[in-house]
C-alpha cells in the first residue's frame, strides 16, 4: 500500500475532520485501500463493543470476518452506500469512493447502536454473546463488556442517514479518493486488486459471480474472461477455490482442534464433503492426512 504523503492530498484536512467527526458523534471511520487495509483510522476504536468482542473470542472474530466480506461484495456491486447490521445488531456504513467511475477505495463508518433498539440493550446483548459463545463471555465478563457496550456509539436510524450523507460528502469533497488514485493501472492490475479487495477465502461460493465482478469494473464479461486467464492461470471461480483451500490448510495447521466443517464454513464452502472432495484433489491428500504430513 502506497504511503498517504505519496499523493497530492491535503492530510491536514483529512485529519481534522476525521478526529472533528469522532469526537462530535463517538463513531469511528476507517478509510481503506483496494486490499481493505486501513489507510487512515478516526479514534474511537480501542474499548468499544466490537474490538472487545472481537479480541476475546476468535468465533466471533470469523463471523464478523465473513460478514464483512459478504457486505464488502454487496457495497462494491451495487456501487452505493451500503448500511448493514452484523450479526450481534450493531449497525455499520460501507461508503464505496469512486474514481473515474471506479469503486478504488471505501470508507468503513461503524460500531453503532441505534437509540430506541431494545434487542441493543445491554441485558440482551451479554444474554446473546452468552448464548452463542458460551465458552467465552461469562458473568466475569459482565464489567468489562458493559463498558466497551458504553463507548460505542449510539444514535438513531435518522442521525445515522445523516452523518452517512456528510461522510459520503466528505470523501468526495476532501479528494479522499486521491488515496488510492493510480492511474495507469492496466486490466489485468485492476482485476488482481479487486479480487485481492474480496477477501475471496472467506466469500460464499454463491457469492462469486463473474457478471457482478464485470460489472463493478465496468467490463464485459468475455473481457473478464480473458483477463482472469492471463492475472491468474485459470478461470476466476477456480482461482478463489485455490484460495479457499489454501487458506483452509493454513487454519487447519494453525488450529488442531479445528473441526473440518468449521473449516469450510470459513472459507465459505457450506458443504463439508464437498469441501473435502476439494482440499484432497488440490492437496492430494485428506485434511487429516495433510496435518500428520505438517507435523
Amino acid at each position: 500500500m502506497k504511503q498517504i504523503t505519496d499523493f497530492c492530498v491535503n492530510i491536514e484536512e483529512i485529519r481534522e475532520f476525521l478526529t472533528a467527526f469522532n469526537k462530535i458523534t463517538g463513531a469511528h471511520i476507517g478509510i481503506h485501500d483496494l486490499e481493505y487495509a486501513v489507510a487512515y483510522p478516526s479514534g474511537g476504536v480501542d474499548g468499544n463493543l466490537c474490538e472487545f468482542c472481537k479480541n476475546r473470542c476468535h468465533a466471533f472474530l470469523d463471523k464478523c470476518r465473513c460478514d464483512d466480506a459478504l457486505h464488502l461484495s454487496k457495497a462494491i456491486s451495487s456501487r452505493q452506500t451500503h448500511i448493514f447490521r452484523c450479526h450481534l445488531g450493531v449497525a455499520s456504513v460501507i461508503i464505496p469512493i469512486f474514481h473515474n467511475e471506479q469503486v478504488c477505495g471505501v470508507i468503513d463508518f461503524g460500531m453503532i447502536r441505534l437509540s430506541g433498539d431494545e434487542a441493543m440493550e445491554f441485558p440482551a446483548l451479554f444474554a446473546r454473546l452468552c448464548s452463542e459463545y458460551p465458552e467465552h463471555f461469562s458473568k466475569n465478563d459482565r464489567e468489562a463488556l458493559m463498558e466497551a457496550y458504553q463507548n460505542t456509539a449510539v444514535m438513531d436510524e435518522k442521525t445515522l442517514h445523516q452523518y452517512t450523507t456528510v461522510v459520503a460528502a466528505a470523501a468526495r469533497g476532501l479528494l479522499l479518493n486521491r488515496l488510492f488514485l493510480e492511474p495507469t493501472i492496466d486490466s489485468e492490475l485492476r482485476l488482481r486488486r479487486y479480487i485481492e479487495y474480496l477477501n475471496p477465502e472467506k466469500m460464499p461460493l454463491s457469492s462469486v459471480k463473474v457478471n457482478d465482478i464485470a460489472d463493478a469494473l465496468n467490463f464485459s464479461y468475455s473481457h473478464i474472461i480473458r483477463l482472469s486467464h492471463a492475472a491468474f492461470g485459470t478461470p476466476i471461480k477456480q482461482y478463489i477455490l485455490k484460495r479457499k483451500i489454501d487458506y483452509a490448510a493454513v487454519r487447519l495447521l494453525e488450529d488442531p482442534d479445528l473441526r473440518i466443517k468449521d473449516a469450510a464454513w470459513l472459507v465459505g464452502i457450506e458443504d463439508p464433503q464437498y469441501f473435502s472432495r476439494l482440499f484432497r484433489k488440490q492437496m492430494g491428500c485428506s485434511c487429516s492426512e495433510y496435518r500428520l504430513k505438517k507435523l
